[in-house]
């Protein structure tokens, strides 16, 4: 995610699979192939995995990176990358009670 090398756009949707790469190992929570990002993500909530309010801003700046046209610059690439981090510590601090 970290690699400079990758485009802005490719490093934000990383971002997104490290969550889910996490999230499933999360009992009840694991992203299935058929989920929708939303969906993924109101699990998470529903089973308390997660408050939301970061996961849903990287959700949300996924999909942007995914399916919109329009560029994808270094500043976006940094608020995913802060907002990974903050959902892998939320992630952690819940698994570790």
């Amino acid at each position: 995610m970290a690699d400079l090398r990758r485009e802005p756009r490719e490093a934000i949707i990383a971002c997104y699979v490290a969550m889910e790469r996490e999230l499933s190992h999360v009992p009840g929570v694991a992203p299935q192939d058929f989920d929708t990002p939303t969906e993924v993500l109101a699990r998470a909530v529903e089973h308390r995995a997660l408050h939301g309010a970061s996961a849903a801003a990287l959700v949300s700046l996924f999909a942007e990176a995914r399916f919109s046209p329009h560029v994808m610059n270094e500043e976006h690439r940094e608020v995913a990358m802060r907002l990974l981090r903050l959902v892998l510590d939320e992630l952690s601090t819940r698994t570790a009670i």
